[in-house]
């Protein structure tokens, strides 16, 4: 099966060359600005223009793009993730919840890191910093130590990136601030775990191949709103020709953008002086012969059919400007301004920090002014750019010097600045709106009531109907035009309210045009039938109809330019639609749509793998596709086979959280992406039936990335220990290397606070030879304050240190002489261990108790009589009790060994 590259590649081969072109941009990494944008948006208006041949003026060409297709190479580009990201330390500064000012947690780079403490301990601080700093799905927020003065919560993150070049981060709570490279590592916890199944929520892994098709439709749409733009504004520019459309005219005014209407443009020619007179000549022929009554009635039917026709066309046009969507669009383009005059205002504030600069620098009024002014010079100073070139104010004429240049040239950045762009594109679009709202001509009161009284004679309710319509759209055009930025209040009283309300318009719209048209017909009809009852009535028509032609030749003449102007408008206008087409989301939607279900299978087939290790394979429950909205996908746990039911109201707490373990680690599918992973309380008290389960999933995952477990379950600790062993041996077996053994942290709370390392319940988790080192770094931490005659201070230390040994002959018991077999809070039994037991002799055994009874002496919680003074050992005596402790072990493991090798030699026959 072909991967999503391979698939996006053959696609994009289909599309256009500068589609193709920016696909790649996109694919490389490249960030597209504006300019970008309008780049894509001139080379596709100009290659639609070039495609067309009937203009007078033709648009200027803009220069040709240097097009690359997409390839393959080029996504590979985005596919190879950055090294891995690996963290070195959590220092707490102070402020966030209980955690002691300078607490630090310091861990391994590679493997498995556990961070053990009592409940109350500051577990959970340590890690709602880290959902702050990383990826979670429910970051909440450091609360501050509500039982001190109340200070920002801040720490320090040192980390790496790949290799051992370590970086660090100060984070705040107050501060916005992020790193991107400490946002890809991601943080499992218990409120996460409920956000996981408690809604749908985006995939954390988007492969390259559908990062780049998200951006592309995202750039898709920019270009189509630059094209937007040259379309409205194109629209606003509408010529009116509403004193010469009285007849013929409106023939070729509607045909202009055509050829025919070019070719006819080109040949209009004056009137010859012979065409004059009979123009002076014809009305006067005309009157004459309409004294007749069926003449003059002819005349009146043809003329109240061209009225109809053209009350007709109005209402049409009318309706295509104005409708829902045109004016959600001017909504849109008005909460567009809003915010790019915030944006413009940020950058006035810029302005202010010149204390020579007048207050209202840098406002509308100014900016109008400064425009004005800018024109103004650029019309009348050759190759003009910028006013910094000038010697003298083009206003008020003195003379620049050096610091009214440089303003010159801050007040110019400030003008071409982007924000300042955004916001003259929207308001010239929304002013291009604007006036075609303001250029529509609705008919006179007067003209609307003369033509309802005769349409009534036709229709009484066609009447009533088109005056209701008038009435809407003559509101409608009022509140438009009027500037009111109150678009989101409601509408004209008059307005339809709602979407079934404008379909109804348009429907009531449609239905009064067509009826018009028919009247109209009837209309002509009867002026045909009245000039066949009156001889003269042709003869009428025939004068009329040469006064028309020479006067329809004189205006068009008179108008030659303008038809010119509108002929070429038009065009750009069907260009810019046909470009704008080229710049549709549809198809990219909808492959986008086509790959991501793909791939979110593959997410939601890898959680029933994870279900399977997790130990919930019999649980219905299972992850869904729910949903991708512009580029984004979207997953659900949802159960199987049961509906109308959610997941945290059927499933056990244990379930719960193996099918959010489980969800967590199928969302980083295919990722490729081995930086760290922080586990708070994996599982709980309650979860004894998935401890196991857990633990060895997190022990392989260990094996490639960085893993931080937080937990206060000593049992479950004692699980990732066994997984662990267990999975070495594995390794070793096939012949792969070892995994580097579990780096533990305990944490306790002390007087200044939560959060702080202590190795005092580390003993207990750690094996004999690193209990051994432990000892003998203890032992020579003593020897200064033995040499000071710290009495008091050293017999608590030599005491603790004496406990410490004789614990050690117990482990040894349990680790060496009964070689793991049986193990405390190990639950179970390692038969396959038996082989390693050797005999013991008398002397193992009194070997034993004297190491035991020598340290039971000094170690506090044996009685001691009265009497005894004796002085605790010094620490040249500790350090020979641990030799003697380490070197009856060493024996041990080396009888054991002797024993394996005598085993293995054959028998004598």
């Amino acid at each position: 099966m072909e991967d999503l590259a391979e698939r996006l590649i053959k696609w994009s081969d289909k599309q256009k060359e500068w589609q193709r072109d920016l696909l790649r941009r996109i694919a490389e990494g490249e960030i597209l600005d504006a300019n970008a944008h309008r780049e894509y948006a001139e080379f596709i208006t100009s290659e639609k223009y070039n495609a067309c041949h009937d203009w007078f003026v033709k648009p200027q060409s803009t220069p040709a793009l240097n097009l690359q297709p997409l390839k393959l190479t080029h996504l590979a580009k985005v596919d190879t993730l950055s090294e891995p990201v690996r963290l070195k330390k959590l220092e707490h500064l102070e402020g966030a919840n209980h955690l002691a000012p300078g607490a630090a947690l310091e861990f391994a780079p590679r493997g498995l890191n556990i961070v053990a403490g009592s409940n109350g301990s500051g577990k959970s601080g340590y890690t709602r910093i880290l959902k702050q700093i990383a990826a979670s799905r429910a970051p909440g927020t450091v609360l501050p130590n509500v039982y001190k003065e109340h200070l920002e919560p801040s720490a320090v993150v040192t980390y790496s990136v790949g290799g051992t070049e370590y970086r660090s981060f100060s984070w705040t709570s107050a501060s916005n601030e992020s790193n991107d490279e400490l946002r890809r590592i991601r943080v499992f916890d218990t409120v996460s775990a409920q956000s996981h199944l408690g809604r749908s929520s985006e995939v954390a892994y988007v492969p390259p191949a559908l990062q780049v098709l998200s951006e592309y439709v995202s750039a898709l749409n920019e270009i189509s709103s630059l094209i937007e733009n040259l379309v409205t504004e194109a629209k606003a520019k509408e010529i009116d020709f509403s004193l010469l459309s009285q007849g013929a005219e409106n023939n070729v005014i509607d045909s202009l953008g055509k050829k025919p209407a070019a070719d006819l443009i080109r040949s209009l020619k004056c009137l010859s002086p012979e065409q004059k007179v009979r123009v002076e000549e014809l009305p006067a022929q005309i009157s004459s012969l309409t004294q007749s009554d069926p003449a003059k009635l002819a005349i009146q039917a043809s003329d109240r059919s061209r009225r109809l026709l053209i009350l007709k066309n109005t209402l049409e046009k009318v309706a295509q400007i104005i409708n829902a969507q045109e004016i959600s669009k001017i909504a849109d383009l008005l909460s567009k301004r809003k915010q790019a005059q915030e944006k413009v205002e940020t950058a006035v504030n810029m302005l202010k920090d010149d204390p020579l600069l007048a207050e209202g620098t840098g406002n509308a009024t100014w900016r109008h002014l400064w425009n004005a002014a800018h024109d103004h010079v650029a019309a009348s100073v050759k190759d003009f750019e910028n006013f910094s070139q000038l010697q003298s104010c083009p206003l008020c004429q003195q003379e620049l010097d050096l610091e009214a240049k440089d303003r010159f040239s801050k007040f110019q950045t400030f003008i071409k600045a982007e924000a300042q762009e955004a916001l003259r594109q929207t308001e010239d679009t929304l002013e291009n709106k604007i006036v075609t709202i303001q250029n529509i001509v609705l008919p006179a009161e007067g003209e609307v009531a003369s033509q309802t009284q005769f349409i009534e004679a036709y229709s009484v309710e066609t009447s009533s109907s088109l005056n209701k319509v008038l009435n809407i759209y003559s509101s409608l055009r009022n509140w438009l035009i009027s500037r009111d930025e109150a678009f989101y209040a409601e509408l004209p009283p008059e307005a339809p309210s709602d979407e079934s309300g404008w379909q109804e318009l348009s429907a009531r719209v449609a239905k009064i045009c067509g009826e018009l048209d028919q009247f109209s017909a009837n209309e002509n009809e009867s002026a045909v039938e009245l000039r066949q009852t009156d001889s003269s009535a042709n003869s009428i028509i025939n004068l009329k109809s040469e006064l028309e032609t020479l006067k329809l030749q004189e205006n068009l003449f008179k108008s030659s330019n303008e038809l010119r102007q509108e002929h070429d408008r038009r065009l750009r206008v069907e260009y810019l639609a046909k470009a704008q087409r080229e710049t549709s989301t549809r198809n990219a939607t909808s492959y986008n749509k086509e790959l991501s279900k793909d791939y979110v299978d593959k997410v939601c087939d890898q959680f029933k793998v994870e279900a399977n290790n997790l130990g919930i394979d019999r649980v219905p429950v299972a992850l869904r596709f729910d949903k991708a909205t512009k580029g984004v996908n979207y997953i659900r746990v949802e159960l199987e086979e049961v509906l109308g039911h959610a997941v945290l109201d059927v499933l056990s707490e244990g379930e719960q959280r193996m099918s959010a373990i489980a969800g967590f680690f199928a969302d980083l599918t295919e990722s490729g992406d081995q930086s760290l992973l922080v586990f708070d309380d994996p599982v709980s008290s309650l979860d004894q039936v998935f401890r196991r389960k857990v633990a060895k999933r997190l022990i392989r995952e260990a094996a490639q990335r960085q893993v931080v477990v937080f937990t206060h379950d000593i049992t479950f600790v004692q699980e990732l220990y066994e997984q662990h062993e267990l999975w070495s041996k594995d390794r070793n077996v096939v012949g792969e290397t070892a995994v580097a053994s579990p780096h533990y942290l305990h944490i306790n709370r002390t007087s200044n606070g939560t959060g702080v390392p202590t190795e005092a319940e580390h003993w207990y988790q750690v094996k004999l030879t690193s209990k051994i080192s432990s000892l003998r770094n203890r032992i020579a931490g003593t020897r200064q304050i033995y040499k000071a005659h710290d009495e008091t201070k050293y017999l608590q230390l030599a005491q603790d240190i004496s406990g410490s040994i004789r614990e050690c002959w117990e482990v040894l018991v349990e680790e060496v002489l009964l070689a793991g077999v049986v193990t405390r809070f190990k639950r179970s039994v390692e038969t396959q261990k038996l082989k390693d037991l050797i005999p013991l002799s008398n002397e193992d055994l009194e070997r034993v108790s004297r190491g035991m009874g020598l340290n039971s002496r000094f170690f506090r919680g044996h009685s001691a009589p009265a009497d005894d003074q004796t002085a605790p050992p010094s620490p040249d005596e500790l350090e020979q009790l641990v030799k003697e402790l380490d070197d009856y072990r060493k024996e041990i493991i080396q009888r054991r060994d002797d024993l394996h090798s005598a085993r293995k030699k054959p028998k004598k026959s």
